[in-house]
């Protein structure tokens, strides 16, 4: 009973905090949006109210000592972490990835030019990679006479 306790405390007190928080940071500068948080704050604020109500609906159903304690304490454990990596899914996994990398690997790549190519007797067209431009060379700046002093005013 004192595992129960513990555990529902500490799940409780982060459970408050996000119900408080709305959105919160999270893994690789990913963030919860505020409905998830709160969503999993109730979830883990639930969790003791929720496992003693079913432990004594339990008792009255089946008669007292027939299904222990630990089991459905660690059965809701289980439950509310499950549902909670349920609502956390799509942060973890977003929908978009792939099509956003394509379009950034797409924009990040040098442009293409399709150059001619001869193989067994055949005019090929291959796309290879165009250099980049070169930059204008620097120009040097006039040197100044050796005998012209900047802070003569005479």
């Amino acid at each position: 009973m004192l595992s129960v306790i513990i555990i529902g405390f500490v799940m409780m007190t982060l459970g408050v905090a996000l119900l408080f928080l709305g959105e919160v940071p999270f893994v690789a500068g990913r963030r919860i949006s505020a409905v998830r948080s709160r969503i999993i704050g109730a979830i883990l604020v639930l969790f003791l109210p929720l496992s003693l109500a079913v432990l004594l609906a339990l008792n009255l159903i089946f008669g007292r000592g027939v299904i222990e304690g630990p089991i459905v304490t660690w059965s809701m454990f289980t439950l509310s972490w499950l549902a909670i990596c349920v609502v956390m899914f799509r942060v973890l996994v977003p929908k978009n990835t792939r099509k956003v990398q394509a379009k950034v690997a797409k924009k990040d790549a040098p442009a293409k030019t399709p150059t001619p190519r001869i193989e067994d007797n055949a005019l090929t067209w291959i796309e290879s990679e165009a250099e980049p431009p070169k930059p204008p060379p620097a120009k040097k700046a006039a040197k100044k006479p050796a005998n012209e002093n900047p802070f003569d005013f005479s």
